[in-house]
């Protein structure tokens, strides 16, 4: 019997698949288990943003760089660089607004 390896008969490309919402409900979870508050509001909206983009770099196994400034998060992944102003980014507690708001923005990387 001939044995042949499946790779030798097709070209073998990795897909950039679009995250599912499911995903972004997993992101959301846990960063709210890493989320620790301040009494700032605006910081904290910031600070939990920045950490459902670090877990969504983590999960595509993928180099990022977050910065968190006063009133935006700069996250550049993918050589690309996008810029979240904490007005549009819903609230915490929304966890279906901010899934939401991370599937649409997240997929266009």
């Amino acid at each position: 019997m001939v044995s042949v390896h499946l790779s030798s008969l097709v070209e073998v490309k990795l897909l950039d698949i679009t995250m599912v919402q499911e995903i972004f409900e997993f992101i959301y979870d846990e960063a709210l288990k890493e989320y620790e508050p301040s009494k700032y509001e605006i910081a904290n909206k910031l600070k939990f943003f920045s950490i459902t983009l670090r877990l969504f770099a983590e999960l595509r196994d993928e180099d990022a760089y977050i910065e968190i400034n006063t009133l935006t998060v700069i996250f550049k992944c993918r050589s690309r660089s996008t810029c979240y102003w904490v007005f549009d980014i819903p609230e915490i507690g929304c966890k279906k607004q901010l899934v939401e708001y991370l599937s649409s923005e997240l997929n266009k990387l």
